[in-house]
């Protein structure tokens, strides 16, 4: 069977083809805007019981609680992350990705010898 060469057939095709490797991609993005708009949902909820918190914490101080009393019994400060205040927050280390070819990339800085204008200072 023939091979239709004409440019529409050819367009048809490559578009096609597109089609099929941006469903592949996108097929994760529903649930991933779901997910962050949860996200979205509990920052702003933790942010609001974190205000009522610092706001119940400053009235037991007026009422003659100490911080230290306080701490005692388990009752710090909350930082804006929903941490307890003076701990820190654990980092993640960053996967750095594979490179994307095996050739070495070209220096960005040209050599000093081939621009010897550049080497004296005189």
């Amino acid at each position: 069977m023939p091979r239709d060469t004409t440019p529409k057939a050819i367009s048809s095709k490559a578009e096609r083809q597109a089609l099929e490797l941006l469903r592949a991609r996108a097929a994760g993005i529903g649930e991933a805007a779901v997910l962050r708009h949860r996200v979205d949902e509990l920052t702003a909820e933790l942010t609001a019981v974190t205000d009522e918190y610092a706001a119940v914490l400053a009235k037991l101080r007026e009422n003659g609680w100490s911080d230290a009393e306080l701490k005692q019994l388990g009752l710090t400060e909350v930082t804006a992350g929903g941490q307890p205040a003076g701990r820190r927050r654990q980092t993640r280390v960053a996967a750095v990705p594979a490179p994307r070819d095996s050739e070495p990339t070209p220096s960005a800085t040209p050599h000093l010898e081939q621009h010897p204008e550049h080497t004296a200072l005189s």
